[in-house]
Parts: C-alpha cells; structure tokens; sequence
C-alpha cells in the first residue's frame, strides 16, 4: 500500500513542471514577443517549465501579442489579465496560478540565453539553496542613444545592467526562489519600484549568485519609455522627498548635473536625458507625494 502511495505521489510530481516562469507585463509590445520566444526556446525540456504572463492592464497591442503566441505554444503559455495596479500584484497573481515547484520571475523586456532557466534553477533543485540570481544580466539595445544614457545616469558601462566589478554572492531580488518559501511568506509587497526586493526581507534570507546564467535586459530605449521609468521611480517609497532632492531635480538643477556628467562621460546626449528623467521622477513624486496617489507603474 504505501509503495502504491509513494509511486503515485511520484507521478503527480512528474506531471507537474518543474518550474513556473511568471512575466508580468505592462505596455510591453515592443519586447514581449522576443522576451517569449526566447523562453520557449530554452534547453529545459518542453514538459519540465510553462510560462505564465500576467498582463498588467496594458493598453497598447501587448494583450493582442500575447494572445496570439499564446495560441502558438499549445498549452505552454498560460495568459491572465488584471487591472492596472503594479509588477508585485501580477507576479503574486501568476505565482497564485503556477503549478511548478519552483517559480522564476522574470521580465517582459527581456531574452534569455538557451540555458538560462536550466542554470538558474540547478542549485534550487539540489537543495543548496531556497533561491537564486544572476549577475550575467546584460543590455539587449547598446547602441541606442537613451538607452547608454541610462547607463551613464547609474554610472555603468553601457552593455550591463550590473557592475562588472559586481561581485555579490547574495542578493535581496531573487530570479528563482521555491513556491513554497514564496507563498508563506505572501508573496511580493506592493511597494513600488523596489518591491521585488520584499521577499527576501519577509523570509530574512537571500538568494545566491548563478555564474553564467545569461540574459540581456532592454534600457529604456526612448523618451516616453525614459520618462515612464522615472516617473515609476519617483513614486516609489524609497525615492527621497526633501527640499534639496526637489531642487536637485528641478529643470536648473537637471540642467547643470547633465552638462557635467556629458562632459565627464563624453556623450552630448546625456544633457537632454537628464532633463527628460529628472522630468519624469519629479512628475513621480508631485503624484506620490502632493497628490498622495498610489505608486502603481
């Protein structure tokens, strides 16, 4: 009787994936396809991972996109939509719905080498640790003027998303992590930008490096997208709120930080940048702080 039992539970367990990738996505028409195919791609044995994309009340053609790939995967793209209300409630949504033993929480925006999700989950499934990250996170639009930018303004080298000097065993935002260390401790908090750090601080544990586990992650690439990404920023409870902070990114203040960094860094352009992403995090925190309105993306 009880080696019928244990044979069954083995079953179960095969029937189920081994991992769940959770993708929640808000206005991401330009990258979801990519960010998908490169997923469905992976070395990973087809049956071993599903891939569940958790739309954040997108209202470009994302929806659309997702629909139709969806349709394409047969069965290996489960797609779910919720009202507009930030990246934590629709990775707890999607991690509520996941069906896999450990849960991977990527993002839209980015694509992923062949054996990325068979790295990142090794040393989960061998019991060494609860969950794990990535430092091999590179800059999928180089070439882009916004999006070096970017780099400049957190004073990187434009073709990574981490310093190459970077060399942290642990981090606070886990990739990978087991669903039931996840689901105890409830998921993500809702704190805005830096919420995907939350679960780490709930479970009062980290996640450890994976070496070579490769992905390449989109700058923002454009001025709405600069000004989107700074404006979240801004909202989020970790952004300061005094006197010196609202000057320091006041147009004068903007102005006179992005002649220097250009000249510093030799690249023109950051000037204008500077003056768009200064614009979109002061615009984050008249909505957070004046308006006293929440801090979804």
């Amino acid at each position: 009787m009880l080696e019928a039992q244990a044979g069954d539970l083995k079953k179960q367990e095969r029937a189920h994936p081994r991992v769940s990738v959770v993708i929640p996505c808000h206005n991401e028409q330009k990258h979801i396809a990519e960010c998908l195919e490169s997923l469905l791609n992976q070395s990973l044995p087809a049956a071993d991972f599903e891939l569940i994309v958790v739309d954040d009340g997108s209202t470009d053609q994302t929806v659309a996109l997702v629909r139709k790939l969806a349709q394409a995967a047969g069965g290996r793209l489960r797609f779910f939509q919720q009202n507009h209300g930030g990246p934590a409630l629709a990775r707890n949504l999607g991690a509520g719905q996941a069906q896999g033993r450990i849960l991977a929480f990527l993002d839209s925006d980015m694509k992923f080498a062949p054996d990325f999700l068979e790295k990142l989950i090794a040393p989960i499934e061998a019991g060494e640790v609860i969950g794990t990250f990535t430092l091999d996170e590179f800059v999928a639009n180089v070439a882009n003027l916004w999006s070096r930018s970017w780099s400049v303004c957190y004073y990187l080298p434009p073709d990574r998303r981490v310093p190459e000097s970077l060399k942290d065993e642990e981090s606070t935002v886990f990739r990978a992590i087991r669903k039931a260390d996840f689901m105890r401790v409830g998921g993500f908090d809702s704190t805005g930008y830096h919420d995907d750090h939350t679960v780490a601080h709930k479970l009062n544990q980290t996640a450890r490096r994976v070496p070579g586990a490769i992905c390449y992650h989109y700058n923002p690439g454009s001025i709405s997208d600069v000004f989107a990404s700074a404006r979240w920023i801004g909202k989020s409870d970790k952004q300061p709120s005094n006197l010196k902070e609202w000057l320091r990114r006041s147009p004068p203040g903007a102005l006179k930080r992005g002649i220097a960094r250009a000249i510093e860094e030799k690249e023109p352009f950051y000037v204008i940048f500077e003056q768009v992403y200064s614009f979109g995090i002061i615009t984050g925190m008249f909505w957070r702080y004046v308006l006293k309105k929440d801090h979804s993306r």
